[in-house]
């Protein structure tokens, strides 16, 4: 399939109208302008496809290579040429953590810093640049939403990644950029094979597609079933948390918030993301969904009979069967909270345990141990909710403490 400019304007207004249900059309159309054979092609189709658009292109120089000095005037004359500003931006890398991912990290904050509200970044990524994607991301492990590379469209800075090239084979970018008689720069570094992305596109590709011809289309046409079934699983999630949980679901930002958090965070922390409405929490590699942590509200209640906890607590009642004697319940009892320090004797025991230590033998969440209510006669404690009955006022005829509608403790 051949490439041209209204092969172009018709993927941007398909983008465009995709995207008009939740948002405006395009304030700019800004191009990140390496230099290389893929940005030239995507810049001088977009000259022609949007003639009277507001257009930009950016060349970053991350100053990694004794020419890029150079590069940058290249692309500057070039958009001369084409009637087109062209901005450049000096990026410091800082390859710590891998000299790819660091010029990524660098190239997309100075392009981000360049743009307004309701601009669309077009990144000139193709197809095998998918086939790239995708291979790499099944070689480290990824789940669907890896698989399924990378995305046409997404939210960047204050408007819109987009890469209308995705589709678009590099054989017909070359055939583009030959018949248009267009220029552009070779980076040394495309060379260097020890470079993964570099690896798989000169040694790895060319291989397989002596085995199985046309591979890239087939691993791109692979992403996209990937990336439908990603969206469906969202979609799906989004309509199970709202059934379940009857909860306001989270936005994008907590979503991703919550990935990290609950991820990345230390094996015996107790990370928490809240939002209105909800809050996610992790404990014992086990996820809790909470509409929200319900407040103690009965301290220092009277308990005879039936005693209502307040809202998403429910009711702690006396019936007849084994529990406190009667002589205790009719001595009086009350209600408590947790102030630390408790301790309480099990029947069968000898010696007290600090209720801090029951609590975290029995695997009561964090979240409920200052919660929990505690019967008290006069200043000594009889029981922990329905969980735990002082040895001393025990007794198989006496009145068993029921928690009925009680939240979620383990």
């Amino acid at each position: 399939m051949s490439f041209s400019p209204e092969g172009l304007a018709d993927s941007l207004d398909l983008l465009e109208r995709n995207l008009l249900a939740s948002g405006a059309p395009p304030n700019r159309h800004l191009v990140a302008l390496s230099g290389g054979l893929d940005s030239i092609v995507l810049c001088h189709a977009l000259a022609a496809a949007r003639p009277d658009g507001r257009l930009l292109a950016i060349h970053v120089d991350h100053q990694l290579q004794a020419e890029s000095g150079g590069w940058a005037e290249f692309c500057i004359q070039f958009c001369r040429d084409l009637g087109m500003e062209c901005v450049v931006r000096r990026a410091s890398v800082d390859a710590g953590g891998g000299p790819e991912a660091a010029a990524r990290q660098a190239r997309y904050a100075a392009l981000e810093s360049l743009m307004e509200p309701g601009d669309w970044l077009l990144s000139a990524h193709h197809r095998e640049d998918q086939a790239e994607t995708l291979l790499l991301n099944l070689l480290r492990g990824s789940g669907p939403t890896g698989i399924a590379g990378i995305p046409r469209l997404r939210r960047f800075g204050p408007g819109f990644l987009a890469r209308p090239l995705l589709d678009v084979a590099r054989v017909s970018l070359e055939r583009y950029a030959t018949d248009q008689k267009l220029r552009w720069i070779e980076d040394p570094s495309n060379d260097q094979s020890v470079f993964d992305r570099n690896f798989l596109r000169r040694d790895v590709l060319p291989l397989l597609e002596q085995r199985w011809p046309n591979v890239s289309g087939r691993l791109a046409k692979s992403a996209a079933h990937a990336r439908d079934a990603a969206g469906i699983l969202s979609e799906l999630g989004d309509f199970d948390l709202a059934q379940l949980a009857g909860l306001t679901p989270p936005n994008r930002t907590h979503v991703e918030e919550i990935r990290y958090q609950l991820s990345h965070a230390r094996e015996d922390a107790l990370p928490v993301v809240a939002w209105p409405g909800g809050e996610f929490r992790r404990y014992r590699d086990n996820l809790y969904l909470l509409s929200a942590a319900p407040l103690a509200s009965f301290d220092g209640c009277t308990f005879d009979s039936v005693c209502d906890l307040g809202p998403g607590m429910g009711q702690l009642e006396l019936t007849p069967g084994p529990g406190v004697s009667t002589t205790c319940v009719d001595a009086g009892l009350c209600l408590g909270i947790r102030q630390g320090g408790e301790e309480i004797r099990l029947p069968n025991q000898r010696h007290k345990k600090k209720l801090k230590k029951l609590l975290q033998e029995a695997g009561v969440v964090p979240w409920m141990r200052d919660r929990l209510p505690l019967v008290y006669s006069g200043d000594h404690l009889v029981a922990v909710a329905d969980l735990w009955t002082d040895a001393s006022v025990t007794d198989p005829n006496g009145l068993a403490i029921r928690w009925r509608d009680k939240p979620a403790l383990l």
